[in-house]
């Protein structure tokens, strides 16, 4: 009990000093513990330009053979892992072009759809209760039409 060694009182001061000391020495642990978080924060924050802005797919594709061949390789082993390279870029090209195309067909269904239920379902012109109402109209006009003779 660092504090409280060279003090002279009563018990319950003693008492109180070596909670508190314990108390600071547990606010002191909990306070490094919080700045060693933030430290380890701070360093995953920090990010190269590369990373920020991301660099191009062109440019990884271009990296991967340097990357790859490392020491003295021969020309046709740098040939053969570029070809390869460039095979898995075209085929990531046309997998990624296939994709937005399928995006855009569903895209467009889906508009289709939506526009298919805002629009009304087209009314009949006709309807059955409708026709037998019409079918008698039709027979009370003609017993209604005087026929007037015509005057010459």
């Amino acid at each position: 009990m660092g504090d409280a060694d060279g003090y002279v009182g009563t018990a319950a001061d003693s008492h109180r000093i070596a909670r508190l000391s314990k108390q600071r020495k547990a606010e002191k642990e909990k306070f490094e513990l919080q700045k060693k978080k933030m430290e380890e924060d701070a360093k995953k924050g920090v990010l190269t330009i590369g990373q920020k802005f991301g660099s191009s797919v062109h440019q990884a594709y271009e990296q991967q053979p340097v990357k790859e061949t490392i020491g003295l390789v021969s020309i046709d082993d740098f040939k053969k892992k570029r070809e390869n390279i460039e095979e898995l870029h075209a085929a990531d090209v046309e997998l990624k072009r296939r994709f937005e195309e399928k995006a855009a067909i569903e895209a467009k269904k889906k508009r289709q759809e939506d526009a298919a239920k805002k629009r009304p379902a087209p009314k009949l012109s006709f309807d059955l209760d409708d026709t037998e109402q019409e079918e008698n109209s039709s027979e009370e006009a003609l017993i209604e039409v005087p026929s007037s003779p015509k005057r010459l």
